[in-house]
């Protein structure tokens, strides 16, 4: 867990420290703003971590970072974990059978096409999704 806590504040070995990196970056921009006639704008950093129990002696761990440091918008992320009682990260291949990803693909299709509105065997290619392929791929976090 304390690799996943070292991504979320921004490499850094605590909370604090990843704080500080980041309000120096703030202030050298500040700075050069100023030098330049201008005012600074506002930069956040909002870093949340939850633990939620799953099922049966698993827990899952979800960080979120929100981030604006300039720019058009803001970046934002959400990684998900699930962890047994043990601490050891589950993969895939530690919760589903050996193809279940081949299984479970068109099952995810019918469940957007749901949601979005779609009639159940609509092809991905016509969801309006940002995916390649003919498949909907698993997530890459949880691998």
């Amino acid at each position: 867990i304390q690799q996943y806590l070292r991504w979320a504040f921004r490499g850094a070995n605590t909370a604090r420290a990843g704080l500080d990196s980041f309000m120096r970056e703030y202030e050298s921009y500040a700075n050069d703003m100023k030098l330049m006639g201008s005012e600074p704008h506002g930069w956040y950093y909002h870093a949340k971590a939850n633990v939620y129990n799953a099922y049966k002696g698993l827990f899952t761990l979800s960080l979120s970072l929100e981030e604006y440091s300039g720019g058009a918008h803001g970046n934002y992320v959400t990684q998900i974990y699930l962890f047994d009682n043990k601490g050891k990260n589950l993969t895939w291949n530690d919760v589903i059978v050996p193809d279940g990803e081949k299984k479970l693909s068109p099952i995810l299709q019918t469940y957007i096409a749901q949601h979005l509105e779609l009639p159940p065997n609509t092809k991905i290619a016509d969801m309006g999704l940002l995916i390649i392929g003919e498949s909907i791929p698993l997530s890459q976090y949880f691998r």
